[in-house]
């Protein structure tokens, strides 16, 4: 590398050339990597270095001597390639070398303490169930009714204790060749399935329900929507279509099911509005302007709707929406004091859920500096 950084010193003519430039720089971060073993953890620092085989102007070179250069970059880059792949090779290895020996650690210090975590009592209650048949139909003869809900968010785990406790007869030797019982109800919607990061699997709901199939049971899909309005399933239906995979089950992704709505109670009313921010920019100030806009907006929509008494089901049936009946759903909590003040002026009862903002309210500010003024 240094000696193709020599041969662009000596034939570039061109002190601003981009190739030469390129060069020099790779100079600079070559020497700083100097002291580096290529065994060593920090190497991994050569993802840094970078070769740009492209980078300068022939008329500033001499001779054919800027193509030549590129070729040697060409080749330095494809070397560095090979080297930094190398390294994350070695980097990744060791990486789970030392997470074997430190769960290892942790396993020896949990049973010296005599502890279990979530983890354990998963494993170690799957395993039960799964190697000592005794204890499978001891467990199962206990249970009379198993039911589950959100099964779309059941690890692997949770899954096959489930399959192995709902099942009957002779006992199977895994998990998805169990024969299920009329004890087992599972409730899920697979495409509310948000915790992968918690090894939930859409494949093993899938498999699970072929199971009930598979033992005679049903799957049933349940479509009857008792929350929103028609106008809003009519369009959801139609963009889930183009989502979500067909009722085929040739895919591993969720089914779209579409949702059935209730009778529509009015239909003089909206059932989408859409505000749109007059105020742009991203400064603080000019996003405070347009939050207070905005909550100025939602003020007139709430006043507009109690004014004309829009209609709410309810389970007394049709009755004129009230404040309780309206949410404000915030993607988060930054100035949502603004949405308060607007609330407060127009004298519109309400209460904030799940804030974490508790002293910046304004009866709790009021009674801090009375607590305050009384301490002075």
């Amino acid at each position: 590398m240094l000696r193709c950084v020599e041969h662009g010193e000596e034939n570039c003519r061109e002190p601003d050339d981009k190739g030469l430039l390129h060069l020099r720089d790779m100079r600079r971060r070559l020497a700083s990597l100097e002291d580096l073993q290529i065994s060593s953890w920090p190497a991994v620092f050569l993802g840094e270095l970078k070769v740009v085989p492209s980078r300068g102007k022939r008329e500033y070179w001499r001779g054919d001597s800027c193509s030549e250069n590129k070729a040697q970059r060409k080749a330095l880059q494809e070397a560095l390639a090979k080297i930094q792949q190398h390294l994350a090779n070695r980097v990744l290895r060791g990486s789970l070398q030392w997470l074997e020996r430190w769960l290892a650690a942790y396993d020896a210090e949990k049973r010296r303490m005599g502890v279990l975590d979530f983890q354990d009592l998963l494993v170690q209650a799957q395993q039960l169930v799964r190697n000592d048949l005794a204890v499978r139909v001891e467990l199962g003869r206990q249970i009379g009714m198993l039911c589950i809900d959100e099964f779309q968010d059941t690890d692997p785990l949770q899954a096959q204790l489930a399959m192995f406790l709902a099942e009957e007869g002779r006992p199977a030797p895994e998990w998805d060749r169990v024969k299920l019982g009329a004890k087992l109800f599972l409730v899920g919607d697979p495409k509310q399935s948000i915790y992968r990061f918690r090894r939930a699997d859409l494949d093993i709901y899938q498999r699970c329900c072929d199971l009930v199939r598979q033992s005679g049971g049903e799957v049933l899909d349940i479509v009857q929507n008792f929350r929103s309005r028609p106008a809003i399933l009519h369009w959801t239906n139609g963009v889930f279509d183009s989502l979500f995979a067909g009722n085929d089950g040739s895919t591993s992704e969720p089914r779209q099911v579409p949702l059935v709505p209730l009778p529509e109670t009015s239909v003089n009313k909206p059932a989408v509005w859409i505000l749109h921010p007059g105020t742009a920019g991203t400064a603080t100030a000019q996003r405070d302007a347009a939050r207070r806009e905005e909550a100025a907006a939602i003020v007139r929509m709430i006043q507009k709707a109690r004014h004309e008494q829009w209609p709410v089901r309810s389970a007394q049936g049709v009755r004129p929406v009230q404040a309780s009946d309206m949410a404000i759903l915030f993607g988060r909590t930054s100035g949502i004091e603004l949405y308060e003040d607007a609330l407060r002026l127009a004298g519109i009862p309400f209460r904030q859920e799940g804030g974490k903002l508790f002293f910046q309210r304004q009866e709790v500010r009021d009674i801090l500096h009375a607590l305050a003024a009384s301490d002075d």
